[in-house]
């Protein structure tokens, strides 16, 4: 980077259509308007700067810029195309404080957003990909209206109030929805993340974060669930709790330590109240279980008896509805067994449509 330019000089140098390698730390925005729009700016840095009020960069490209540590104030990157080239060379927000800022149909890639206050911003119909928010706090009115986010990390972020849906998780090309839940594209991810931070021991780095990447993708999915059940959006909320408690069986079977038969018996049983209840959130899955066991039940009974099979399921229907054998000792112990199912699946479609109805 070169010393710090004077007025006089950036106002040269926005003549061109590109700018290069420009050292803006200390320059002091305050005393004249100053607009990137449309230009190509290529390794600027902004870091330090508290002067970045009402400057924009309406189309413009930013490639390997830096607003490390800045105050960005009603600033407007609408349009703009924000990212990283990789290989030690990033765009970056680390560490700043973005008020009344919009990314509106913005594309940000391959761009450092850890531990950024994003206060009453708008990030409308922007696309993010590779982009690392941890710790990013979004505060007050921030609008996330048609943005998309794929293949990035939303570990610890924190939602103030209510702003993102599950709509804006772009779902990747692993049929992903968070970074953390395919192995070759958070591999991905990391590596690149740990090339920018200029890591010596890089597989290391990466096998510890592949190690629990089911483990942050759990907690990601319980806190957008609480964000979006406190909020409201019911289907939201059921669909992350649904994706939690599957993050959660692949961590017990794959990240557990300890006692691996216990934890893996845990994801068995958590495998089949997937399969079989949907969690206590899918009337569809109960109600194809509750036939299931009438339809096996049938065939059992058609095993055992010299009757046809459509009376084998009208004695399979009454038995599930609490109707008793008075036949041989064996039937009647498996009419009482399929009676209890049939009680068990019934409270449980009626605890699913309750809770349906209350959240509608």
């Amino acid at each position: 980077m070169s010393d710090t330019i004077s007025q006089a000089e950036l106002k040269k140098l926005l003549r061109e259509k590109t700018i290069k390698n420009l050292d803006l730390t200390r320059f002091d925005f305050l005393q004249d308007n100053v607009d990137f729009s449309g230009k190509h700016l290529e390794g600027v840095d902004f870091s330090d700067n508290k002067t970045l009020k009402e400057i924009k960069f309406q189309k413009s490209i930013l490639i390997d810029c830096k607003f490390e540590r800045s105050s960005l104030d009603t600033c407007d990157f609408t349009l703009a195309e924000i990212k990283g080239t990789g290989d030690a060379k990033y765009a970056s927000f680390k560490d700043s404080k973005i008020y009344k800022t919009k990314f509106r149909n913005a594309r940000i890639e391959t761009c450092d957003f850890r531990y950024v206050d994003v206060i009453d911003s708008t990030l409308q119909g922007a696309y993010f990909k590779y982009t690392d928010f941890y710790r990013t706090a979004f505060k007050g009115i921030t609008v996330f209206q048609d943005a998309k986010i794929e293949s990035s990390s939303l570990n610890y972020v924190s939602f103030e109030t209510f702003c993102i849906t599950r709509d804006n998780l772009l779902v990747n090309k692993a049929r992903a929805a968070l970074v953390q839940e395919n192995e070759e594209v958070y591999k991905d991810f990391l590596a690149k993340w740990i090339r920018l931070d200029s890591i010596k021991n890089e597989m290391s780095i990466i096998d510890d974060g592949l190690a629990s990447k089911f483990r942050e993708a759990e907690r990601i999915y319980r806190q957008l669930s609480a964000l979006w059940e406190e909020k409201g959006h019911n289907r939201d909320a059921e669909w992350a709790y649904v994706q939690g408690k599957r993050m959660e069986r692949s961590r017990l079977w794959f990240e557990s330590p300890g006692n691996k038969f216990k934890n893996r018996l845990k994801a068995f049983f958590n495998l089949l109240t997937d399969i079989f209840l949907g969690y206590g959130v899918s009337l569809l899955k109960v109600f194809t279980t509750y036939l299931l066991v009438i339809a096996v039940f049938s065939l059992i009974y058609k095993s055992m008896l010299a009757f046809d099979i459509g009376t084998c399921v009208k004695m399979s229907l009454s038995f599930a509805i609490g109707e008793r054998s008075l036949s041989s000792p064996v039937i009647e112990t498996l009419s009482l067994f399929q009676t209890g199912l049939g009680m068990l699946l019934t409270g449980f479609m009626g605890y699913v449509v309750a809770n349906k109805v209350r959240k509608s």
